[in-house]
């Protein structure tokens, strides 16, 4: 029942343009029966609330992550929804950033560079979200409060305590990514412009690759492709007619994936037993920040994920997809879809646009391109021809050749994995931007005994180390 309003008492409404909390008891209908006192703030108003730790713990903030932050909350409204700042000293901030930046087990010249880095970026970039100077997503930095401290991110923090990268008497954009693919990006080939401290360098990034399994891609007896980490296979020390190794594979329900990587909740290709013999096509490392593959991807799937993202809308069916222009780094920059310029507003943005990328350091294999000679010694072109294939076979039969997958024997004598239909896989290097500090490149360079002011140097160019 609503409650009674005292005799003589009267109620007006609130002035939503003055600061104002309404305090209200709620009493949950489940679990305990205790009186949980709840603050509302009004949407149109400007009030400002402060939530400050009773002790040394830090604040544990329940909602999306259920995380503890030190320092405290200002909680207000902003652009009609609940804003909630974090306010703390700014190298305390960093000792988060640096652990969820950087593995806490690597070598200190290389936490110490990210530090110096990551400091710089925050400090270039001011004010820059109007109630807050950074978010605590990759669009900053990746800031998860005490969680992600560890002795020796909070250690490299201290050892550089105040220490930024100077250019011309200015603060730089310490802008840095996980893994460059083995050469860093030139801001033009990312963004659209350049930068004068920051260019094109080899990057000792492959260190990410220490360690981890080779996978085979395979040609299975349905004529499917995929990939087969190298445990569960065993050799057979015999070769196809073309010379390519057979293999078999070792355990029942074998999975088979589509990149040479475990997807949790992704299906595989296909399930194989002991014994099944299988053609190998190539060999791989396992996909990492290094080195990956992505796709294959049909022309629906990348309509949809280019939609929005092309300066030039795409119609029809994508028959063929090639790169137009790269950058310093041999990084993409362009694309021609069906023969024709499909620009973007900025080059990065093509790794959006082509299923989610991890880098724009990337070929494309266009499985369902290739060159027949027919018998009469005329060249035929798919996908642009339409006609039916048809194969010759051992015993001089002709089969039209139905399966969606083919093999062929290029001109190399290498075995080729092909579609009957354009299909568009990518294999590339590197994960991120790749502009600035590669985050891998560091570790490299600081088990080649590099100090962190040497890494800095090498990644920003000109630039000086200083206190701010």
């Amino acid at each position: 029942a609503a409650a009674q309003v005292p005799e003589g008492a009267g109620l007006q409404d609130a002035d939503a343009s003055l600061p104002y909390l309404v305090l209200r008891d709620d009493v949950p209908a489940v679990q305990s029966k205790a009186v949980v006192p709840m603050y509302a703030l009004s949407a149109g108003g400007s009030a400002k609330a402060w939530i400050t730790p009773a002790g040394e713990g830090g604040i544990r903030f329940t909602e999306r992550y259920g995380r503890t932050y030190r320092g405290s909350f200002e909680l207000s409204v902003f652009n009609k929804k609940l804003a909630v700042v974090n306010e703390l000293p700014f190298e305390q901030y960093l000792y988060s950033v640096v652990g969820g930046e950087m593995p806490a087990s690597w070598p200190a010249n290389a936490l110490k560079a990210q530090a110096v880095a990551a400091r710089s970026y925050a400090l270039n970039k001011g004010f820059g979200f109007q109630i807050a100077h950074v978010v605590d997503t990759v669009l900053s930095q990746t800031y998860g409060g005490i969680g992600f401290e560890k002795p020796t991110t909070i250690a490299a923090v201290d050892a550089t305590r105040g220490e930024v990268l100077m250019y011309k008497g200015r603060v730089v954009e310490g802008v840095f990514s996980s893994n460059a693919g083995g050469m860093t990006a030139d801001p033009s080939e990312i963004w659209g412009s350049s930068v004068a401290y920051l260019g094109s360098v080899p990057s000792p990034d492959d260190v990410s690759e220490k360690g981890l399994y080779k996978w085979y891609r395979l040609a299975l007896p349905d004529s499917r492709t995929g990939y087969v980490r190298e445990d569960l296979l065993v050799p057979t020390g015999t070769k196809t007619a073309a010379g390519s190794d057979i293999m078999k594979i070792k355990g029942d329900g074998v999975a088979v994936r589509a990149i040479p990587l475990i997807q949790s909740g992704v299906e595989p290709v296909a399930r194989l037993n002991d014994g099944v013999r299988v053609v190998v096509l190539e060999q791989t490392v396992q996909s990492n920040e290094m080195t990956w593959v992505r796709g294959p991807f049909g022309s629906e799937a990348l309509i949809a994920s280019m939609k929005g993202k092309t300066l030039q809308t795409i119609s029809g069916a994508i028959r063929t997809l090639e790169i137009d222009t790269r950058g310093p780094s041999g990084r993409a920059t362009g694309l021609l879809v069906n023969g024709a310029k499909a620009g973007v507003k900025t080059p990065d943005t093509l790794r959006s646009a082509l299923g989610g990328l991890p880098s724009t350091r990337f070929e494309i294999d266009e499985t369902g391109r290739l060159s027949v000679l027919n018998g009469s010694g005329a060249v035929r072109e798919k996908p642009g021809d339409s006609q039916p294939l048809y194969a010759l076979g051992a015993n001089g039969s002709v089969q039209e050749l139905k399966n969606p997958g083919l093999y062929i024997l290029n001109g190399s004598g290498e075995l080729r994995a092909a579609t009957k239909e354009p299909a568009f896989r990518f294999t590339g290097t590197g994960f991120g931007h790749g502009v600035g500090l590669s985050q891998w490149g560091a570790r490299g360079l600081a088990d080649k005994g590099y100090d962190y002011q040497m890494i800095l140097k090498y990644y920003y160019k000109n630039v000086t180390i200083e206190k701010e």
